[in-house]
């Protein structure tokens, strides 16, 4: 079968974006290909540490942060999890992937010069990000991603390094494809030309998956829409209403159908009312199962056997690429 990744950063709460975007699409490719889910915890210090006057605080954050999001990925069904920080050998192979790439490559990506910008400057793991990104695809010869449209940019790159390194060495990694998952990327309930984010600072823009059920209640019947009590799917003229239908046919597992759109609900307030109540049953789900693994203390490495068979095959991997580019 095809090995296909994914992975996410160990920041924040696991929010209904990655829930959708990420989480419930890999789940279902779990059935029929072998999988591997990342938790990038390497990544997450890519900017946090950058211009800290002490690190102890931003430490234990991320410890917590960490437990969280694989407890919580645990609940959802993921299986195959494995922390980057468990494979050094991403680290070395994002190192040799380094040497045959230029700068400008890295300079031009989109989400470099935002991070740069918001954090006036730039730490080197900011700039090299998607090399490691591309390492953690390519050191398990990873067949296909799946990824966020707002990952292109970063897979594109991957496949490049991949084709560079076959053309320099001969044929070794597999070029990687993409999987984009069905439901379009959630937005922002309060601004929906924004993408829903763990980084947001008001709580009213996201929805948590560890959220209650009055919380998440609260959030969607606050969220913005327009004056319009009509319910139909505009993505242009009605983005904030249209992001919500979005959110309820992701949770539904349905197609958008414009027809039926505006056929199911009188009005928008009853369109709201079922959205609360889809939310909170798929969500309770696995809020269940995750408080019950903490109420155990069952926060533990996912099993022995599958990290030391993936360890095994990245430092197989390495240890070829490294006799392929002269190391002893």
């Amino acid at each position: 079968m095809k090995l296909v990744i994914s992975g996410i950063q160990p920041t924040g709460l696991v929010h209904l974006g990655n829930y959708l975007g990420t989480i419930k699409p890999f789940k279902n490719l779990q059935a029929n290909h072998d999988t591997i889910f990342l938790i990038a915890d390497q990544h997450s210090i890519s900017s946090s540490y950058f211009k800290a006057s002490s690190g102890q605080s931003i430490s234990y954050n991320l410890i917590s942060s960490i437990k969280t999001t694989f407890l919580t990925l645990k609940a959802c069904g993921i299986k195959n999890l494995i922390f980057q920080s468990q494979v050094p050998e991403l680290c070395q192979l994002a190192w040799i992937l380094g040497c045959i790439s230029s700068m400008s490559s890295y300079e031009k990506m989109s989400q470099f010069q935002a991070k740069k910008e918001a954090l006036t400057g730039s730490s080197l793991a900011i700039i090299s990000y998607p090399v490691l990104m591309a390492a953690d695809i390519l050191l398990f010869k990873s067949h296909q991603v799946l990824i966020g449209d707002d990952q292109r940019e970063h897979l594109c790159l991957c496949q490049d390094l991949a084709i560079r390194f076959n053309s320099i060495f001969g044929e070794y990694f597999p070029i990687p494809q993409e999987i984009l998952a069905k439901t379009p990327r959630i937005m922002n309930l309060r601004d929906a030309s924004k993408k829903m984010s763990k980084s947001s600072r008001s709580e009213s823009t996201k929805i948590n998956i560890l959220d209650s059920p009055d919380n998440i209640r609260k959030k969607i019947m606050k969220a913005k829409t327009d004056c319009i009590m009509e319910v139909y799917y505009d993505e242009v003229n009605r983005m904030e209403l249209a992001n919500m239908i979005r959110i309820y046919y992701g949770i539904v597992g349905e197609d958008i159908v414009e027809k039926e759109v505006r056929k199911r609900w009188k009005d928008v307030l009853e369109f709201k009312s079922d959205l609360c109540d889809v939310v909170i049953l798929e969500m309770g789900k696995i809020r269940e199962k995750y408080y019950e693994a903490v109420y155990e203390d069952k926060f533990e490495k996912d099993e022995e056997e599958l990290v030391d068979k993936l360890k095994e095959v990245g430092r197989k991997n390495l240890e070829e690429i490294k006799k392929i580019v002269g190391f002893f």
